[in-house]
């Protein structure tokens, strides 16, 4: 056809189409008419079987992932209730645990050093300061290290070797009353509760505080 005899949205939607049909490898009326556009359309007709055969290829692969996936959190939670039904567990107890676990499989975990097995490849010096660079902004937030980093930053970088990160679900306890002291910490995201009662600290009551992002905090035998 030629373009004077048609509409504009005819000709739009007729080049629309002639375009998706070479990446999808689609049919078309629309043909070459000489040997530059049978070049031209043969060009595109590989473009679009290597962009399909792609695009076919990473979809499969995150659908294989997905199920992979799937099916060990299923292996995981069968263990479970195998483990739970050997040990009597009351029903009601049970359908907690599995609720719990179902509610943090859902949930993605930041990632911590320890699951990047890559980084064990740097060399000590290089990983040494990236792991510095990631608890700098933490340890330079409590007045203390800040000064103690104008004096010596040599002894602040030998503390940061020392510091750990720990990954808190809802309902997790960091340390209770009774247990031995031996950290203080950093609320580096979320917000925490930090509860005394009279039987274990010095309050005449129950009291609840909430530690929120960038507060520091430590057990009160640590105060």
């Amino acid at each position: 056809f030629h373009s004077n005899d048609v509409g504009f949205i005819f000709s739009y939607m007729a080049s629309f189409h002639w375009t998706i049909a070479q990446l999808t490898l689609g049919a078309t009326g629309i043909g070459p008419r000489n040997s530059l556009e049978r070049a031209f359309n043969s060009v595109l007709l590989v473009i679009g079987l290597a962009f399909g055969s792609t695009l076919v290829s990473v979809f499969s692969s995150q659908m294989m992932q997905y199920a992979i996936m799937k099916q060990e959190r299923q292996r995981q939670l069968t263990v479970v209730r195998r483990f739970l039904q050997q040990n009597t567990i009351p029903p009601s107890l049970s359908i907690q645990v599995q609720r719990q676990l179902l509610e943090r499989f859902a949930k993605a975990k930041p990632l911590l050093e320890q699951d990047v097995p890559a980084l064990s490849m740097l060399s000590t010096t290089l990983r040494n300061s990236l792991f510095f660079e990631i608890r700098r902004p933490h340890l330079l937030s409590y007045p203390l290290f800040t000064l103690w980093w104008h004096v010596n930053q040599n002894a602040v970088h030998f503390l940061s070797e020392h510091v750990e990160f720990t990954i808190l679900s809802e309902g997790d306890e960091l340390f209770a009353p009774g247990g031995q002291a031996f950290h203080a910490y950093c609320a580096v995201s979320g917000l925490l509760t930090y509860t005394q009662d009279s039987q274990s600290s010095m309050v005449s009551e129950e009291t609840t505080v909430f530690v929120r992002e960038g507060s520091w905090f430590c057990e009160a035998a640590l105060w």
